[in-house]
């Protein structure tokens, strides 16, 4: 599959100056020992983690079969640390997980992941998900010594990994298992899951199985990024999605869209919250996750006004360093 997308890659990765969160080394094959063995092939990746992470996880948007920890395990003080390496899309929603990052970072971080879903949509590849890893120093530090590790790992991840706004934490990112075409053999796995929920009577779930065409699993992905993990105004969360676009562009779609230009009265499915909401909106836990927002809002906006004081001292300072001496007493004394 690498190879396939090879010069698609390649162009997308000069286009973005390597501003991208598919980081593929290399491919290599290599033939096995004993005999009528064939080749073996595998690919190298750049580790997103230059230092292991307290808390990662593998998110996609997708609901189905997308939990690591039992229910119970949540509760319990020592299950994410120690006993499981990487959670997924329900445990994020359960604990109410944020990221808390400067609005330019989050912006930067946006447009990859927007550059990155679209070559992935354009080459038909599904399954990829969302690595987020979150690491924090030792609390002990100095908080001198502690930006400069925040910084020296921020620099390791050329543009991968971002400080938070309290700098007290980084985040890294990174979108991996990217090579899964959407083959038939997933083109059959969605069309029996499908019939199985509609016999279970829950049409809504199947939104959140794996087994999307490209179009709609890029858009339900990145619907889940803005909303669940940077936390974006709703302008960046919805977006008209053609109905059938989702046809790997074929002739059929070609002739959908045709019919839906000519007739007026024909209005293009919604993507973006306009669809994917209702699968994530019920684990939001109502007045915990107010409560959390309340609060992280008063945070920020803390942040906010002793960044502003900071200024306003700073301003002050280079005011008296140019005024007389007589005034620079005065301003002392008072």
């Amino acid at each position: 599959s690498l190879m396939s997308i090879l010069p698609a890659y390649k162009e997308h990765v000069q286009a973005r100056a390597g501003r991208t969160l598919i980081q593929y080394l290399s491919c290599h094959s290599m033939r096995l020992r004993w005999q009528w063995a064939g080749k073996v092939y595998f690919v190298v990746m750049r580790n997103f983690f230059p230092i292991s992470p307290q808390l990662s996880f593998d998110l996609k948007g997708a609901t189905a079969n997308r939990r690591a920890l039992k229910t119970w395990h949540l509760h319990q003080s020592d299950s994410v640390a120690s006993k499981y390496s990487t959670l997924r899309d329900w445990e994020w929603m359960d604990i109410a997980m944020t990221t808390d990052m400067a609005d330019e970072d989050a912006a930067r971080l946006w447009a990859m992941i927007v550059a990155d879903t679209q070559l992935l949509e354009h080459q038909q590849l599904i399954d990829y998900s969302l690595l987020l890893g979150i690491y924090r120093p030792n609390a002990t530090l100095i908080p001198q010594h502690k930006k400069k590790e925040l910084q020296m790992l921020a620099e390791k991840c050329c543009g991968t990994a971002f400080v938070s706004r309290d700098r007290q934490k980084i985040y890294f990112f990174g979108i991996i298992d990217v090579l899964e075409k959407y083959s038939m053999r997933w083109r059959l796995q969605r069309m029996l899951l499908r019939t199985l929920y509609g016999v279970a009577m829950r049409w809504t779930s199947s939104d959140g199985i794996s087994a999307m065409p490209p179009a709609l699993y890029a858009d339900r992905f990145r619907t889940f990024v803005a909303k669940e993990v940077l936390h974006l105004d709703d302008k960046a969360l919805t977006q008209p999605l053609a109905e059938d676009y989702w046809r790997d562009g074929g002739r059929r779609s070609s002739l959908k869209e045709r019919a839906r230009a000519s007739n007026a009265a024909c209005v293009a499915r919604l993507g973006g919250l306009a669809r994917w909401q209702r699968l994530w909106e019920r684990r939001r836990r109502g007045l915990v996750k107010q409560r959390i927002d309340s609060e992280h809002d008063d945070y920020i906006a803390r942040i906010q006004e002793l960044e502003q004081h900071v200024k306003d001292l700073e301003r002050r300072v280079e005011e008296l360093v140019g005024a007389p001496e007589e005034l620079v007493e005065t301003e002392t004394q008072r």
